[in-house]
């Protein structure tokens, strides 16, 4: 992943998450995750699902992804 910049997706709930990334893997898109562990959830409300981060240049087609999956 070296010389990819990456910007945030979006946080989604596991299942969706899990969906998004099969997505994003056929497309060919370059991705990251950071699942919070239980401590985190416990202690930072923020901390309630998956953060997606994807390649900056395939940023509106991930989008497209997202959407479809989880129906928004």
């Amino acid at each position: 992943m070296a010389g990819v910049r990456t910007e945030l997706l979006g946080q989604f709930l596991e299942d969706n998450a899990d969906l998004i990334i099969e997505r994003l893997e056929a497309a060919g898109i370059t991705w990251w995750v950071k699942r919070s562990g239980n401590l985190a959830r416990t202690l930072f409300a923020d901390s309630w699902g998956v953060r997606i981060f994807v390649d900056v240049d395939h940023l509106a087609e991930a989008r497209d992804i997202a959407r479809d999956v989880v129906g928004a």
